[in-house]
């Protein structure tokens, strides 16, 4: 790919946005903007089931400036994509580029969950302050990030309770989808549901949720269905960034529009990777997919062969009836109607070695190992 002029702007501190500044930087002028001073390198869940502090699972952006990458910090309000402009927030600072790399994520609602930090906070008190009895994880809408995780979540809360002493009386995942999964294929749905209904999770799908009463402790769906709780763990469904549904680089359900190769299906100067424009590919929110959107833009700009490919992975931790779901995403980049997905059937033991090897591999692509 042709590439005029030098200066390459990549908005977005997350996993995706760092490893294409990474694999840019020295070969072009790299700029990253973030609204933010660190990445997280740890899972959310991991750190809540582990008892880590948050603090220590950070990586600064700072470090990035040895590599030749400028930091700017700032919350981007506008991208120009006509004029080849991006404008931040902060003092109305204006960003000019040959070539643009959004990759800004997804707006996740601040409740408790352990989907992002501020959820992780929230979610705390509540697990604190609450009987524990009745447990639900319940799914807002889709999209969300790692479509497997409320089972994966619900299992591990269960038998993080049990430890504590705190057996509950009942775990349920409730989910606005009939089939969860079905969508990347029926063989994983139903390996789902199988696990976890041998680990005594109840599913309950079909759920469109209307209202969440936190005083009385019950959930309604639009049908009028109730289901009680005393732990709730709800995850959002996410939302495009504003920078992106208020754009030209909007498809009309307001995420990212891209072809298959991530480029703006609009100006050729704009790529978008992650979860920015998964929705509108058919792909799910996933950092291994984050990660891949970084390296095979990095590849076209560089002229190099790409080392990823669009594959990954969602553990669900079920005792000795865990499973990961392992997914090819190429077939639903060529137009077809779903991945080539295959389902592991593991112990808890090989689980923890496949959460510790996939962490110490997203590092490797990250370039933060």
């Amino acid at each position: 790919m042709d590439l005029v002029g030098n200066r390459v702007v990549v908005l977005g501190g997350g996993v995706g946005g760092v490893a294409a500044a990474v694999r840019l930087a020295g070969k072009f002028e790299v700029t990253l903007v973030s609204k933010s001073d660190f990445v997280y390198y740890a899972d959310i869940p991991k750190l809540f089931f582990e008892g880590l502090d948050a603090s220590k699972a950070v990586w600064p952006l700072g470090r990035l400036e040895s590599a030749g990458i400028k930091l700017m910090r700032g919350s981007v309000t506008n991208i120009d994509a006509a004029n080849r402009v991006v404008r931040l927030a902060e003092g109305e600072r204006a960003i000019e580029y040959d070539q643009l790399v959004v990759a800004l994520g997804a707006n996740v609602d601040a409740k408790p969950h352990l989907w992002s930090t501020e959820g992780l906070n929230l979610f705390m008190e509540e697990f604190t302050k609450s009987a524990n009895r009745r447990v639900v994880v319940c799914v807002e809408g889709t999209p969300y990030r790692c479509p497997p995780a409320p089972f994966d979540v619900a299992h591990r809360l269960a038998s993080h309770l049990e430890r504590l002493g705190r057996k509950p009386e009942s775990v349920t995942v409730i989910h606005p989808e009939k089939h969860p999964l079905a969508g990347i294929g029926l063989h994983v749905y139903e390996a789902v549901m199988e696990s976890m209904s041998r680990v005594g999770v109840n599913v309950i799908g079909g759920f469109q949720l209307r209202e969440v009463n936190w005083d009385r402790g019950v959930l309604t769906s639009e049908s009028g269905e109730k289901v009680s709780f005393d732990l709730l763990h709800l995850i959002p469904k996410h939302t495009p960034p504003q920078p992106i549904s208020q754009s030209e680089l909007a498809a009309p359900n307001g995420w990212g529009s891209a072809n298959r190769d991530l480029r703006s299906t609009k100006y050729d100067d704009v790529h978008l990777i992650g979860d920015t424009v998964a929705p509108t590919l058919g792909l799910p929110m996933a950092g291994f997919l984050a990660l891949y959107g970084a390296d095979s833009v990095a590849s076209k700009l560089t002229g190099s062969q790409p080392r990823l490919t669009p594959e990954a992975s969602c553990p669900v931790e079920a005792s000795t009836n865990s499973i990961i779901p392992l997914c090819d995403f190429n077939p639903k980049l060529q137009g077809k109607p779903l991945p080539e997905c295959t389902v592991a059937r593991v112990d808890q033991r090989f689980m923890r070695f496949f959460r510790d090897l996939t962490r110490t591999k997203f590092l490797n692509e990250i370039g933060l190992s």
